[in-house]
């Protein structure tokens, strides 16, 4: 058991590896040629391991503490969960890439898909700040549900935010999380901007 464990361990580092190598994540832009969001998928809907980017490796892989795989031992992610790209935020300590939640159907581990951003979410983490960018996909055919902004989430499936508070508040209780509140698509991309990193910043962004 022990050491069919580990083989489908080395296994799934190596095609998550695999997978980016192909693409240069660290050159991609925060918005794309249609000035749309960007959107690098780390950890599909519907997922129960933690996956991160590795930007010097330019490789996705299954997080782990301790010589053991973090999983979450509660529901699992209800939405795919990544980072948007050519961003830094300054509240971390690693100078870790903005996240961002897609409400959508599953996606994959390293794809790029373009975005709408509806909202933000600031949480607390450990006495640190921690942001995430709220979005829907902009193709119809990853979409659940239709959403164009932060009144629409908050009227039509006010119960989402409950449902994103709730498994936030659970997922690992190890970690002191605290919800410090929800904010509309105008302040997110304020906060999109405000950490931005490409070399060139489009004002019709």
């Amino acid at each position: 058991m022990v050491k069919r464990h580990f083989l489908y361990y080395i296994l799934s580092i190596f095609i998550l590896s695999c997978s980016s190598r192909e693409v240069d994540y660290n050159a991609l832009s925060s918005f794309d040629e249609n000035n749309k969001l960007r959107a690098v998928i780390e950890i599909p809907a519907g997922t129960n391991h933690k996956i991160e980017y590795q930007p010097l490796k330019n490789t996705f892989e299954i997080d782990t503490v301790q010589g053991k795989q973090s999983v979450v031992k509660f529901l699992p992610y209800p939405f795919n969960y990544g980072f948007i790209p050519s961003t830094k935020v300054n509240y971390s300590k690693t100078g870790d890439a903005l996240d961002i939640m897609v409400f959508g159907k599953p996606l994959k581990t390293g794809q790029i898909i373009s975005v709408n951003p509806i909202g933000l979410l600031k949480m607390n983490n450990e006495g640190e700040a921690d942001y995430k960018i709220l979005s829907i996909p902009v193709d119809p055919k990853h979409q659940i549900f239709l959403i164009k902004d932060f009144k629409d989430l908050s009227i039509h499936y006010p119960k989402v935010r409950d449902l994103i508070a709730e498994w936030i508040l659970n997922y690992d209780t190890n970690i002191d999380t605290q919800i410090l509140g929800w904010f509309d698509e105008i302040k997110a991309l304020e906060e999109i901007k405000a950490v931005q990193t490409d070399k060139i910043k489009n004002d019709g962004q």
